[in-house]
């Protein structure tokens, strides 16, 4: 019964430091910007800013809500894309290019 007693104290005491873990999780509502077909390299600029390059895959940037002037610049500085777009919260802009 002791033997018992002892072993059942030791499970209840190394169940209490396995406590599940709680995150807090939060989800941006922020606009994205998506962009297939661009070549690997190429410059993103939103409001004459860069927002970065295009890579192998995962070209997806973050940005404001809000009316943006988005440019897409190749290799040489040639303009792939130039357009002034509104992005709204919880949106993702795709641009496919040619």
């Amino acid at each position: 019964m002791r033997l018992f007693t002892i072993l059942l104290l030791s499970i209840f005491l190394v169940s209490c430091g396995a406590m599940p873990k709680h995150a807090n999780q939060t989800t941006s509502t922020d606009p994205t910007i998506s962009i297939a077909g661009a070549p690997i390299g190429a410059l993103v600029y939103v409001n004459d800013e860069p927002i970065g390059s295009i890579v192998e895959k995962g070209n997806v940037f973050q940005t404001e809500s809000g009316t943006h002037h988005v440019v897409i610049r190749g290799l040489n500085g040639e303009v792939l894309y130039d357009q002034i777009m509104y992005l709204a919260r919880n949106l993702e802009k795709k641009i496919d290019l040619p």
